[in-house]
């Protein structure tokens, strides 16, 4: 049901669905549509498919960076998102000993929240 994707300090739970890990289905960009608006979904299918390999890449300065987007648009849409239960970000261990999990898609939020 779902793929963890192990990179360094980081580690991207997404849902394997589709026959790709970082594709995003019609019914699954329809759904996250439905929830948020037209920024939110990009920032929403860049979490999904940007190979994201350490921490830093994932702050809301980078991915600003790297979509062309202020930090505050970025962190705007994002805050969206997790409302909406289709990311989540958990730190576990310190800022220099610890891993980042990030979760994108409803399913694998839910289940994330389901055993906390």
């Amino acid at each position: 049901m779902r793929k963890a994707v192990l990179k360094e300090d980081l580690i991207m739970v997404l849902s394997t669905k589709a026959k790709k890990v970082n594709c995003i289905t019609p019914l699954e960009a329809k759904e996250v549509l439905c929830l948020t608006n037209e920024s939110a979904y990009v920032l929403y299918s860049a979490y999904k498919t940007f190979p994201f390999k350490v921490a830093k890449e994932i702050t809301d300065t980078e991915v600003g960076k790297a979509l062309g987007w202020q930090t505050a648009k970025v962190q705007r849409n994002r805050l969206l998102l997790e409302k909406n239960n289709l990311f989540r970000l958990i730190r576990y261990g310190t800022k220099f000993d610890g891993v980042t999990r990030v979760y994108v898609g409803v399913d694998v939020v839910a289940l994330c929240q389901a055993g906390q």
